[in-house]
């Protein structure tokens, strides 16, 4: 039996000549709209200015945010304040600034802002953008909560360690009687856990020794 030669087969046409000129019966390749509509919607959205969450270095927010601060990237890091002793000094206390969400800060990006915080000379402190898990880009926060979260800082909201207005007084913090009969007799707030209206107080080196009492809230004030 006579053995069969598979048909030979046909090399695809070129759709173009060697001066880049369609040749005739060609078919053309079909444009992706969808990908170069997707990239002009990516690039507008990259060049308008939104909130994003930065991640400074271990330890490096304050930093972070003066190196922001020099190539005049509009940034935002939360600060509150706590109160602390001060070593040797017979109960005086010091407020210092904390970054409130420890590892993170926010900054309004866009266009070469981006390019910006890659660099290493200037940017020593940026570790990235922070972005949800397998996401294409990072995401921005609104407007309205960073301004909320800003007036909140302003205001001494996530202050500790000191009375603030119209909300106590906190465990610890040092206060001064101004009426009764231990008036100008410095203490400290203990609790509220008292009858209405009174408080318990720390009175220091009284007899000898600590002595807790309980008085008018009326007659104490903020040291």
């Amino acid at each position: 039996m006579a053995r069969q030669h598979p048909l030979p087969l046909r090399r695809a046409r070129r759709s173009v000549d060697r001066q880049g000129r369609t040749l005739p019966g060609a078919i053309p390749m079909a444009r992706s709209e969808g990908t170069s509509s997707s990239m002009n919607n990516e690039e507008k959205f990259m060049k308008s200015p939104h909130w994003y969450v930065i991640r400074p270095t271990f330890r490096g927010e304050i930093r972070c945010a003066d190196e922001m601060k020099a190539a005049e990237i509009e940034h935002f890091l939360p600060m509150y304040g706590r109160w602390t002793l001060v070593r040797h000094t017979k109960g005086r206390r010091k407020e210092v600034r904390l970054p409130l969400l420890p590892g993170y800060l926010f900054g309004r990006l866009s266009g070469d802002d981006f390019t910006k915080l890659h660099d290493r000379r200037h940017f020593r402190h940026f570790d990235g953008i922070v972005k949800p898990l397998n996401a294409p880009r990072p995401v921005f926060v609104d407007d309205a909560k960073i301004e909320q979260l800003r007036a909140e800082c302003e205001a001494g909201r996530f202050d500790q360690g000191k009375a603030r207005s119209g909300e106590g007084y906190l465990p610890g913090d040092r206060i001064l009687i101004n009426e009764g009969p231990l008036a100008g007799t410095w203490a400290t707030f203990k609790d509220g856990r008292t009858k209405p209206g009174c408080v318990r107080v720390i009175i220091d080196r009284m007899f000898g020794k600590d002595t807790v009492t309980r008085i008018e809230e009326a007659f104490i004030e903020a040291a």
